[in-house]
């Protein structure tokens, strides 16, 4: 029982570190209510996995089946079958790094490094877009990335580096007021 105990404690204590915007907030909330059961606002990752697998849904982008596999990780941890939003909030937001942080903007980084070369190039960005289902051309990308380089003065225009990445998100976060 303490183990679980603890590990409640841990999720409480990582929820509270987040520290969410309202904009943030909301989306993970309408992310969550888009599973959960009316009467418990509770989801059941497994039902949810279950789900995407009939509808051929989990073999498109392997973060969400990461990220499902480990949800239903956290209710084998816990012995439980169902989990309410701050665990939810607390695993999805660990996959997916805080982007407010180091740490979570590393994971981020690395999560579009598909090959660990240190550097996010029109390929990997392709490959992004097909997994999210954007469609977008080669051309596209080419302009999305000219336009980083120019807004953000990065080395290359053919991609980014970590440190990149970072001013990148560093300005986004500027003009919108984060």
């Amino acid at each position: 029982m303490s183990r679980i105990v603890s590990l409640q404690e841990k999720i409480e204590r990582q929820y509270m570190e987040l520290q969410l915007d309202e904009k943030e907030e909301r989306e993970l909330s309408e992310c969550f209510a888009l599973f959960a059961d009316s009467n418990t606002n509770l989801i059941n990752p497994r039902e949810i996995k279950k789900a995407l697998e009939t509808l051929g849904l989990d073999e498109r982008n392997k973060y969400v089946k990461v990220m499902l596999n480990d949800l239903v990780k956290l209710c084998d941890d816990k012995k439980i079958d169902q989990l309410n939003y701050k665990e939810f909030v607390v695993t999805v937001t660990d996959k997916l790094g805080d982007i407010k942080t180091e740490k979570g903007q590393k994971k981020l980084f690395d999560l579009y490094d598909k090959n660990g070369d240190g550097f996010i190039d029109c390929d990997e960005i392709e490959e992004i877009a097909n997994e999210l289902c954007e469609n977008m051309t080669q051309e596209d990308i080419q302009t999305m990335i000219h336009h980083v380089h120019v807004l953000n003065k990065t080395s290359s225009m053919e991609g980014f580096t970590l440190e990149e990445f970072k001013q990148i998100i560093a300005s986004a976060n500027n003009r919108d007021g984060r």
